[in-house]
């Protein structure tokens, strides 16, 4: 039986996200696989998946963690 995997994936600013509204971000590190979003109403909220890549992750983990088992034909991904 397959299994689904869900990941997120946050890029680094650009400078002009940068000069435009400073290096503040609603995102917040918790772990490997969690992660905070910051809302102006709702608070903190939550957010659990198999993975998370943030900003400062390379594109090579995740190409090694998502690209490479489909291509090896591991995984089959729907």
């Amino acid at each position: 039986m397959s299994k689904v995997i869900i990941c997120a994936r946050f890029r680094p600013l650009s400078s002009s996200e940068i000069k435009d509204h400073g290096t503040s971000v609603s995102i917040h590190r918790i772990d490997d696989d969690s992660f905070n979003f910051k809302d102006e109403k709702d608070g903190d909220l939550t957010f659990n998946f198999d993975k998370v890549f943030y900003e400062d992750s390379a594109q090579a983990s995740v190409y090694e963690f998502l690209a490479l088992p489909i291509v090896q034909g591991d995984e089959i991904f729907l």
